[in-house]
Order: C-alpha cells, then sequence, then structure tokens
C-alpha cells in the first residue's frame, strides 16, 4: 500500500489529540508502519505493517477509536 493511501485513509478521519498518528517508511522494501501512541506520554498504542493480514481493517478501528464525534 502507498504512503499516500495510508495518510488519505488517516485524515478521512478526526483524530482527537490525546493520540499521534506516524506513517513511517522503515524498510528497503518501500512498506510503511503505522504507529498510533499517546500524545502525552509516548506510550504505544498500535502498530502495524502495511502488508500484515488485517491491517486496513484494524487501522480503521483504530482511527475510529480515537476520532472526535462531530
Amino acid at each position: 500500500m502507498k504512503k499516500q493511501v495510508i495518510e488519505q485513509i488517516i485524515s478521512a478521519y478526526n483524530v482527537n489529540d490525546s493520540v499521534t498518528v506516524e506513517v513511517s517508511e522503515v524498510s528497503i522494501h518501500n512498506d510503511f508502519r503505522v504507529e498510533i501512541r499517546n500524545a502525552v506520554t509516548g506510550q504505544l498504542i498500535w502498530r502495524a505493517w502495511d502488508f500484515e493480514e488485517g491491517f486496513l481493517f484494524d487501522l480503521k478501528a483504530n482511527l475510529q477509536r480515537f476520532s472526535q464525534i462531530s
């Protein structure tokens, strides 16, 4: 999955200020890792690689968990 696609998915959610979401390219094979961390403590809440089974489902579920309700 391309980084731009992942970033578009993330931007579609209104994630609250209690967390940070970061997309990192840390592989020579153009793989991306997404991390969701507590914004205050930096504690890791969720992390996955884009090639992992269920990545997209889990990413959306975690983004929804931290999204502000309009």
